[in-house]
């Protein structure tokens, strides 16, 4: 379980950079089409932000319970803001979903895991 979680906080270092550079491009074209009621840009760097904590933690706390439980919930977060400020970019509920996926891979096994470095 150490690898997957390892694994996943890479991933999420690498998906940080790709959901900025398509939120900053959102940005952008809202921009010059003078859409201001459109908030799925600031969504994204907010979910791209999340990536990147959630990706650090995921790395450093990989083997200790209660540092899986917070990586989940900082997930979990990131997911729902993502999922309430999806707007003209359907990528960003793509993102979304996969944060609430990387919530669920690491909430659920922290719950059966006895004590600190039980899945050595």
């Amino acid at each position: 379980m150490k690898s997957l979680r390892l694994i996943i906080g890479i991933l999420s270092i690498v998906l940080c950079l790709v959901v900025v550079f398509q939120s900053c491009a959102t940005g952008i074209v809202n921009g010059i089409e003078e859409n201001t009621t459109d908030t799925s840009a600031g969504g994204g760097i907010i979910l791209a932000f999340v990536f990147l904590v959630a990706g650090i933690s995921a790395i450093v706390t990989r083997d200790k319970k209660a540092g899986s439980i917070i990586t989940g919930i900082i997930y979990l977060l990131g997911g729902l803001i993502g999922m309430g400020n999806k707007g003209t970019v359907g990528d960003l509920q793509v993102w979304s979903v996969l944060s609430l996926v990387f919530a669920a891979l690491f909430i659920i096994p922290a719950l059966f895991m006895k004590k600190k470095g039980a899945d050595k």
